[in-house]
């Protein structure tokens, strides 16, 4: 049961991102800008969980800190702490 609502987290996670990135393409923000930390990073500053639906957003004052917190929480494979902070820092500038 745990290993099934783990694998639907999963796939509503990989479901919110991919939608997040194709957000962003469609804006017209260029590759860097649209990729998956600027994606996470998107998803971060609408306060929004990979199961919650895109009308439920809000728009919290998130710093740097928060955002990268955010992406680590929604990134398990992500275990670089620094590379993410470096990532984050260069992508929340340009959104």
């Amino acid at each position: 049961m745990a290993n099934t609502k783990r694998t639907a987290l999963a796939k509503a996670r990989a479901q919110k991102l991919t939608e997040a990135m194709e957000i962003l393409r469609t804006l017209g923000f260029a590759a860097r800008q649209s990729n998956e930390v600027a994606g996470y990073t998107l998803l971060a500053l609408l306060d929004l969980k990979p199961t919650q639906p895109w009308n439920s957003v809000s728009a919290p004052l998130r710093g740097i800190t928060p955002i990268i917190e955010f992406v680590g929480a929604a990134d398990e494979q992500r275990k670089n702490g620094l590379s993410s902070r470096a990532t984050c820092a260069q992508t929340v500038p340009l959104l």
